[in-house]
């Protein structure tokens, strides 16, 4: 599985969605129900679930990112020197439903959040970056989630090849 399967694997990762309105019939994603009420809740593909939000039948279980959420997030990876904060559940589809919720509707608030988020994220990728270039067990790398888990085994792997070609084994 190489590098452009993260975005495929990501779109087809499971996520929980609650109903907005009743429902008598709904096929999706090869998958039918039948009778949905208002805020029953369902688990599908990534792809499939922002379709529906989109759609407004559905909205996120976990909830989108709010600014201030995000700064809180940011704040809190910042103080941590070395390790990871930990992350809401299904942080990074969160965080894409927020952007695609906010598009054109808050221009400002979207901004904000765009610019709190790629802190965030550079900052947890110079931290994972670190452990990569010393050959961390991602076991033993506490508060990754499954996204950056996947980056994290790619990432080290590379290093790990490169280093070697170099004679720098770790």
């Amino acid at each position: 599985m190489g590098s452009e399967d993260l975005p495929l694997m990501q779109e087809l990762s499971d996520y929980g969605v609650r109903i907005t309105r009743e429902i008598a019939h709904l096929t999706v994603a090869g998958m039918t129900f039948k009778d949905l009420e208002r805020g029953s809740q369902i688990t599908l593909p990534m792809w499939a679930a922002e379709v529906l939000i989109g759609a407004g039948i559905a909205e996120p279980i976990e909830g989108r990112l709010e600014v201030q959420r995000l700064a809180q997030l940011l704040w809190r990876e910042k103080r941590s020197i070395s390790e990871l904060v930990n992350l809401p559940p299904k942080f990074y589809h969160a965080l894409r439903l927020s952007f695609s919720s906010l598009s054109g509707a808050d221009a400002e608030n979207a901004k904000a959040l765009r610019l709190y988020a790629r802190d965030l994220v550079s900052l947890r990728l110079s931290k994972l970056l670190g452990y990569a270039a010393k050959g961390v067990e991602p076991e033993l790398i506490q508060h990754m989630t499954e996204e950056e888990r996947e980056l994290y085994v790619r990432l080290r792997s590379l290093i790990k090849a490169w280093l070697q070609s170099l004679g720098l084994e770790v």
